[in-house]
């Protein structure tokens, strides 16, 4: 015959129905952030329910050992619940876990996972363990994220490492279990955290030389390259590229004007030559071609400096008509290796000008200017 329960004290069932917000956040994946769950510190909850494991594993021995449908069997089957109960209610209270860190209860949910894995189906050990896990995964789960939640937008690399690190987790952890989803969550959260930090980093230090800035999106497109297709990481590489290359483009435009032309040429002819090896149609390709138009349109602004004079006002005519001007049209050819280019106008300089514009469509800007120029007056 079986023996009723014994009867769980009040506090442990209240406690079993409390609300833990560690849970709900880690299956919502949207929390309002708190920042007082930043800090940790040295809990005994834990402790607490080591020591209700170790009473409930006693019991379970006697439990396993003790006569079928015996008193003995029903005294231990009471005693195990009543130990496991109070366990799984200590971890079950409102924030019992919050200020673990992060490496500890990822230690505990190891534990824990691997008891649940060896317990034989079926049984209460099993169930014991099996919510066990859940709690500590749902913990581990909250602290990782609560951790790069709190870091300041200097610290994303920081970020950046812990979702990487999470997803190799989530990759090598058995499908379909608590703790695949449990490191699923912690590295997906890392990689939105690290993006806002990012963006808010960038525009904070808009100030710097563009080619910081183009540093990290060379490495992460790098990173984009070679990350498994259609995966979280995949996307979050994609995106921080596009937002490096988009804040060195902006710091290029705010610096351009500032850099003498003999700087102008020389990042002209390497972003042209970056811009003919990047792959088609990549970010890396439209970040290059970009730099190299602005440094152009720059030094075609200094060549031109001046806007064109508005028209004279109209001269009252007068008794007897002047004598008709005489205009000199002059033609210009400029000379490089690869052919001539010819220019039109009313003075040298006005043809030359024009000459070396027609070649500039053709060649780069170095070469117009040193090819040699002939003039002639017609």
């Amino acid at each position: 015959m079986h023996f009723n329960r014994l009867r769980l004290p009040l506090l442990t069932l209240l406690s079993l129905t409390a609300f833990n917000p560690m849970v709900f956040a880690s299956h919502d994946g949207d929390t309002n952030f708190n920042s007082s769950y930043c800090s940790t510190y040295q809990d005994y909850t834990l402790a607490r329910y080591n020591e209700q494991e170790a009473q409930f594993l006693t019991w379970e021995r006697k439990y396993q050992v003790a006569p079928r449908s015996s008193y003995e069997e029903g005294v231990a089957d009471q005693q195990r619940r009543y130990y496991g109960e109070n366990a799984i209610a200590l971890l079950s209270a409102r924030d019992a876990l919050a200020y673990y860190s992060r490496v500890e209860l990822e230690s505990f949910a190891e534990r824990v996972n691997q008891s649940y894995r060896s317990a034989p189906s079926n049984t209460y050990l099993e169930n014991f363990y099996y919510r066990s896990m859940n709690l500590a995964w749902a913990a581990y789960s909250f602290r990782a994220q609560t951790d790069m939640q709190c870091r300041t937008d200097y610290q994303w690399e920081q970020t950046v490492r812990d979702a990487e690190s999470a997803y190799e987790k989530y990759r090598q952890a058995p499908s379909n279990t608590r703790k695949e989803q449990a490191h699923r969550d912690v590295s997906n959260a890392g990689w939105s955290t690290a993006l806002s930090q990012l963006d808010r980093y960038y525009s904070s230090r808009s100030y710097e030389n563009f080619r910081t800035f183009e540093y990290d999106g060379d490495r992460f497109y790098q990173a984009y390259r070679v990350a498994p297709s259609n995966t979280s990481k995949e996307q979050f590489y994609l995106n921080a590229t596009r937002s490096a290359y988009h804040a060195a483009e902006s710091a290029f435009r705010s610096q351009v004007y500032s850099l003498d032309s003999n700087t102008l040429l020389n990042l002209e002819s390497e972003y042209n030559n970056r811009y003919r090896q990047a792959p088609s149609n990549s970010l890396q390709e439209s970040y290059f071609r970009n730099i190299r138009d602005e440094a152009r349109n720059e030094l075609n602004s200094r060549r031109n400096p001046y806007p064109p004079a508005p028209p004279a006002p109209p001269v009252p005519p007068r008794p007897y008509p002047p004598a008709p001007p005489r205009y000199d049209n002059y033609t210009c050819t400029v000379t490089t290796r690869s052919g001539q280019y010819h220019g039109f106008g009313q003075s040298e300089g006005q043809a030359t000008a024009g000459a070396r514009n027609e070649c500039i469509k053709y060649e780069n800007s170095r070469t117009c200017l040193a090819g040699s120029v002939v003039c002639r007056r017609s």
